[in-house]
């Protein structure tokens, strides 16, 4: 498979002889029919299509998945030691606003298919259902997740039990790709619309597995964005009354928790702040230590605060 970028080209493919999913991106213009064994390229291997997303940052459309899946992608990896890059990269070019990025006019080939754009590929790939999460801590910021599909067998040589199904997945942030996989179990009934369904997906990719180790960018997610995605999909909902616990994002993009101690709605009853007193007022030296009876208070935005 070979998708043009601003800079060059990547070629995709499965290595015959390991079974791992290869990118190998060259500079310059590439003939469809190129060798890639320039010296200044860039190698990414991942153990499937899926993992090579999130260690590539951007969207492999459905037909690039499918060809890997069915052979017709093939890529034999570079020798050990030739390579300049090696799994994960720390080359910036590589992210979604770097020169490495498929550009959406950049011609896309994919064996036994007709030449397209990657636009027009993106837009025939198919997502069973998608949530868009506004940022807390950035307003500017999204987060993206998908639920592709439920596959009905598994990408390795895996024997899914009866009434069980293989999930693709994707999280994105902004337009960087993240986390993708064809790796998580679910039964063949899952509610893909479901918000349970939703926390349930962030908590595995939240709090992942040892191995395999984490890409530098997606720890560098994790420890920033990890405590703003559990509060944007905590599962309580307001208005919240005197007495509960609440986490609030301040205007100077820290976080403080306190409790609620009245709400302050418009002409219409709808909240529009709450009256809280913070959990360091107790602590030595805060000038609200001596407030035991919380006449001391902080108004902030209703959206601002949530229930832990």
């Amino acid at each position: 498979m070979l998708l043009g970028t601003v800079a060059g080209a990547w070629r995709v493919g499965a290595d015959p002889r390991t079974g791992m999913c290869v990118a190998i991106h060259t500079p310059g213009p590439v003939a469809t029919d190129a060798l890639f064994d320039a010296p200044d390229g860039v190698a990414v291997i991942a153990a499937s299509s899926w993992d090579l997303e999130s260690r590539l940052g951007w969207v492999l459309p459905d037909a690039v998945h499918g060809a890997v899946r069915a052979g017709r992608a093939v890529l034999a990896a570079p020798a050990p030691g030739s390579e300049p890059a090696h799994g994960a990269t720390a080359d910036s070019d590589l992210g979604p606003v770097g020169k490495r990025m498929p550009a959406p006019s950049g011609l896309m080939h994919v064996p036994g298919q007709r030449a397209t754009t990657y636009r027009r590929a993106l837009a025939a790939s198919r997502v069973a259902h998608a949530w868009t999460l506004d940022g807390r801590d950035n307003p500017a910021d999204r987060f993206h997740v998908d639920i592709v599909a439920l596959r009905s067998a598994a990408s390795d040589t895996r024997e899914l039990l009866p009434g069980r199904r293989m999930l693709l997945y994707r999280l994105r942030h902004n337009h960087q790709v993240i986390f993708a996989g064809d790796d998580i179990e679910a039964p063949a009934g899952l509610d893909v619309r479901g918000d349970d369904t939703l926390r349930r997906l962030l908590g595995i990719l939240l709090d992942p597995q040892p191995d395999p180790p984490l890409t530098p960018h997606q720890q560098a997610f994790l420890t920033r964005h990890t405590d703003e995605l559990r509060s944007l999909t905590v599962d309580i909902p307001g208005p919240y009354g005197a007495g509960t616990r609440v986490a609030v994002h301040l205007p100077d993009g820290t976080q403080a928790t306190g409790t609620i101690l009245d709400r302050i709605t418009d002409r219409t009853g709808t909240v529009r702040s709450y009256g809280w007193h913070p959990d360091d007022a107790r602590l030595p030296g805060h000038p609200w230590q001596t407030d035991t009876d919380h006449r001391n208070r902080i108004v902030s935005p209703a959206g601002a605060v949530t229930a832990t």
